[in-house]
């Protein structure tokens, strides 16, 4: 699946402002890597992560994790 630059650009932006915004003072890593003909983008950091039913709906329009 291809997907557009503007959209790999808003997607990145979101990873990275939620990394820093709910998991401050934390490190936080890019990468890039070739995954069977794919790229896979990985974007890391040390914040307490999500809960499993959070994770499952973190992708609803205005989803925010109780959590948070």
């Amino acid at each position: 699946m291809r997907a557009r630059r503007d959209v790999v650009e808003q997607v990145v932006d979101v990873l990275l402002d939620n990394a820093l915004k709910f998991a401050p003072g934390t490190p936080v890593s890019v990468s890039v890597g070739d995954d069977g003909g794919m790229v896979l983008l990985r974007v890391r950091d040390g914040g307490p992560g999500l809960s499993d039913e959070d994770l499952a709906r973190v992708g609803e329009r205005f989803f925010r994790s109780r959590a948070h």
